[in-house]
């Protein structure tokens, strides 16, 4: 197992920033964004099949099945790829120990969940649940056993490895997945989809990976005193997004249920979805830096202005085309998740926009600050969400969520400021014109609706959706580039597309005489 040496990843000689590793960091977040768009795309093609399938309370019923693995996974939530990452001097004896002790810990899991299973399906009044979790179990037991040498593909910078291996993964789900809900036409579909894509991520983890794990424990103190804390992070994590399935499926049941699951996933896969990948390709490079401020100072502005001029448009704009999408890529009996589209298209727009200062809190050893933010949202994300429930059923529990973010949002921001000893003025340096351009597309794209008749045939609905995408688009790329002409051209997202752009034509025409 070969190890990375610590070096300045983003400074050279003389203290100027590296462009090889800046734009290799760059350039796996290209591929990290395009495995996982293509991921969620899958996913999303998926969803859009199995949506005139089966009906909600199916997805219902799987989130409360997944709802209930999650927690039980907290057992093994330890988040030893994180830990092989930033420790630059990982050998193949923490590998070996990592990989024994997922599997010891996967095994834990399934056996609480087969113990929980029955009083699982009565907390929820849903006797189909019980061998739901059963099969899940099983899948759970088998995810352990994928190969740890996966994580090297991102240690080493070899994001194109990673992007096989993701793709490979979630094609064969939805090979078996798409098969099944044809001919099952239940939510027994999903549950083997599951068990599928469980059985593929293990099988494609020895093909692309040649690293052969062994059954090891000698660095078992070593691995675990790291990882206690990404242990407690991950339970905080669970307590702030799963607690919102076991409150709606309790007051509001399954089909409330399905309904939020699929329009959280509708909502998310321009927003919180592509900012993962990012984050993803950026914390190895991140782990190289180590603990040189100045240079996770510049990585970590480029990074939040790249993810606000990305997701910030892409966001709102599901929002604002969320009255059209829904009755076109849905169908009619889905009319119910346009406004929680809206909702949760913002939220993870927020949400996205400082996600990556987890990565920062990681790769400098800052977990606990992490926790604690988590654990302070927790309780306000409960009595919003409780409250919302109770006062508009399931749209209130979305407001919640949202809540919850726009509260927090100045907190996260703060204490990345302080960590990395920056002024809340330089993140806004590195967002507004983003957030400006947004603002003057919201406004075109508004005035539009209101040339927009009650009622229109699928034609007509998908010529005006064409009509506002394009107009948004247009709209927001012209202020933007006006916007950053004026201020100078400065470094930024603006500058990084730019020239990925220039790039791109290079190789497309060849050099010139």
């Amino acid at each position: 197992m070969p190890n990375d040496t610590p070096h300045n990843g983003f400074n050279g000689p003389g203290g100027q920033e590296s462009p090889s590793l800046r734009e290799r960091m760059f350039s796996g977040a290209g591929w990290m964004i395009g495995a996982r768009l293509a991921h969620r795309g899958i996913g999303i093609v998926s969803t859009l099949v199995l949506v005139r399938l089966l009906v909600p309370s199916d997805f219902g019923l799987m989130a409360m099945a997944t709802s209930i693995i999650a927690m039980v996974e907290l057992l093994n939530a330890f988040g030893f790829d994180v830990m092989l990452i930033q420790r630059q001097n990982a050998s193949r004896r923490h590998f070996d120990t990592a990989w024994t002790l997922s599997i010891l810990f996967a095994g834990l899991v399934a056996t609480v969940l087969v113990v929980l299973a029955a009083p699982g399906a009565r907390f929820y009044g849903e006797p189909r649940l019980e061998p739901v979790i059963y099969l899940l179990a099983l899948s759970t037991t088998i995810n352990g056993f994928q190969n740890i040498g996966v994580v090297q593909f991102r240690k080493e910078l070899q994001y194109r490895k990673d992007f096989l291996f993701m793709v490979g993964v979630k094609l064969t789900a939805f090979a078996a997945t798409i098969p099944l809900a044809f001919l099952l036409r239940s939510y027994w579909a999903l549950a083997i989809g599951l068990l599928v894509s469980s059985v593929g991520s293990v099988i494609f983890s020895y093909v692309y990976s040649p690293y052969r794990p062994r059954l090891s424990l000698d660095a078992a103190a070593e691995v675990m005193s790291y990882s206690k804390w990404v242990l407690l992070n991950s339970i905080a994590n669970f307590l702030r997004t799963r607690l919102v399935d076991f409150i709606v499926g309790r007051v509001a049941g399954a089909g409330s249920l399905g309904t939020l699951s699929v329009s959280q996933e509708i909502a998310t896969v321009s927003t919180i979805e592509v900012a993962q990948p990012i984050n993803r390709a950026a914390m190895p490079i991140y782990a190289k830096v180590g603990t040189d401020l100045a240079a996770l100072r510049r990585g970590y502005l480029g990074v939040i202005s790249a993810v606000t001029l990305i997701v910030a448009p892409a966001g709102v704009g599901v929002a604002l085309t969320a009255p059209l999408l829904v009755p076109l890529l849905l169908g009619e009996a889905w009319t119910g998740a346009i406004v929680l589209i809206q909702i949760l298209a913002i939220m993870g727009t927020l949400q996205a926009m400082q996600s990556n200062s987890a990565t920062v809190y990681y790769v400098l050893g800052r977990v606990r600050l992490l926790t604690v933010l988590t654990v302070v949202s927790i309780p306000i994300m409960l009595i919003l969400v409780v409250g919302g429930t109770a006062w508009r059923g399931v749209e209130g529990a979305a407001m919640g969520l949202l809540g919850t973010v726009v509260i927090m949002l100045p907190v996260n921001y703060t204490a990345v400021c302080r960590v990395l000893k920056i002024s809340f003025r330089e993140v806004l340096r590195a967002v507004w014109r983003p957030l400006a351009s947004v603002g003057v597309m919201t406004i075109a794209c508004s005035w539009s609706y209101r040339a927009l008749p009650a009622s229109l045939a699928t034609t007509a609905m998908t010529i005006r959706l064409i009509e506002l995408v394009l107009l948004g688009g247009a709209t927001y790329v012209l202020s933007l580039v006006s916007l950053w002409l004026l201020a100078g051209k400065p470094d930024g997202g603006e500058r990084f597309v730019l020239d990925r752009l220039l790039k791109f034509r290079g190789l497309m025409i060849g050099p010139t005489a």
